[in-house]
């Protein structure tokens, strides 16, 4: 999945499949151990920044981004059929470059023709509608490849990411998480942009 506009209007771009053999690399260097902190120190965050050819945000990486979620996303990318349904990373392109601002993407392969997303932009580029754009793109690709609903989970205190949601169309639905907010977009429901 790559979206690319004019990079002087300053796009953004989402990590495509291509590249998602070198991301579980990456995932699985950045998994604590050898290098003693949450990300993986210098060797996993100068290969990411590599494979990815952007710079990483000052702030990386963004809030729910931790070890445990670094070590699911290594073993699920290696599973048959993960290519496009797991891992995926915002990169914000403009004029001085590219620069790493988020994470993106699926909890895994459509079940009955539901797929859930999550997402998570670093606080310094948070606001300006990126989440927003990681989200449709994601969406899109979730319709072009058969999902017919998409749910999200957030908790209750995110505002923001409760507006993300809310700007794409998703519909409060039932949680079974005390303090988790649940949503759902059917693809009929969903605006014309989505579909």
């Amino acid at each position: 999945m790559e979206s690319r506009g004019d990079a002087e209007a300053g796009a953004s771009c989402f990590a495509d499949d291509r590249r998602q053999h070198r991301a579980h690399d990456v995932a699985a260097s950045a998994c604590p151990g050898d290098e003693g902190d949450d990300h993986g120190g210098a060797r996993g965050t100068d290969q990411l920044s590599e494979i990815l050819d952007a710079e990483l945000a000052p702030d990386w990486p963004p809030e729910h981004h931790d070890s445990d979620t670094l070590r699911f996303w290594a073993d699920a990318l290696t599973q048959p059929g993960a290519a496009g349904w797991w891992l995926h990373y915002a990169v914000r392109i403009g004029c001085g470059g590219s620069t790493l601002v988020g994470s993106v993407g699926y909890k895994g392969p459509p079940r009955d023709g539901t797929v859930e997303i999550g997402y998570s932009v670093v606080p310094s580029w948070q606001r300006q509608g990126l989440a927003t754009e990681a989200c449709r793109a994601l969406i899109e690709s979730a319709w072009r490849r058969g999902a017919e609903v998409v749910i999200a989970h957030t908790l209750a205190g995110l505002e923001p990411s409760i507006a993300v949601l809310r700007k794409l169309g998703f519909a409060a639905s039932d949680s079974t998480e005390p303090g988790v907010l649940a949503f759902t977009l059917g693809r009929r429901e969903s605006s014309p942009s989505l579909v």
